[in-house]
């Protein structure tokens, strides 16, 4: 660039700067420097949360189900090992998706008892008592 560009575009800034306020010009700027087939284009989709996949599985009735056992669960209404069981009847035994549900509760003493139940479980599957 040379120094009449540089004044040129300086110039223009100070005008644009009299008649916008500082949001509308950094939005106008912004929207000079995205190229025109990009304008007005909605963004890719994002991946889907664990709430909305299991929602779209589970359809609104189960979903609900799961949403509710999983609230009495949080405020300490349903014992660990009841929960665990309801809720994988619920998903239907996919415990993954029941560990991505756990990572999204408040209570961290209530995700870690849910690990460590889930982690009981499995080695009570896995090498069962004799």
């Amino acid at each position: 660039r040379d120094a009449r560009d540089h004044f040129d575009t300086s110039r223009r800034d100070t005008c644009l700067s009299a008649r916008f306020s500082p949001n509308e010009l950094s939005t106008r700027r912004q929207r000079a420097r995205t190229p025109r087939a990009l304008r007005g284009r909605r963004p890719p989709p994002r991946a889907m949360g664990i709430a909305s996949q299991l929602k779209a599985r589970l359809g609104e009735s189960r979903y609900k189900l799961l949403q509710s056992v999983s609230v009495e669960y949080q405020r300490g209404h349903t014992a660990v090992d009841a929960y665990y069981d309801i809720a994988l009847d619920i998903l239907e035994g996919d415990a993954s998706s029941l560990l991505a549900l756990s990572d999204k509760l408040p209570n961290a003493s209530r995700r870690a008892d849910l690990r460590a139940h889930h982690e009981r479980r499995l080695a009570d599957f896995l090498l069962p008592p004799t």
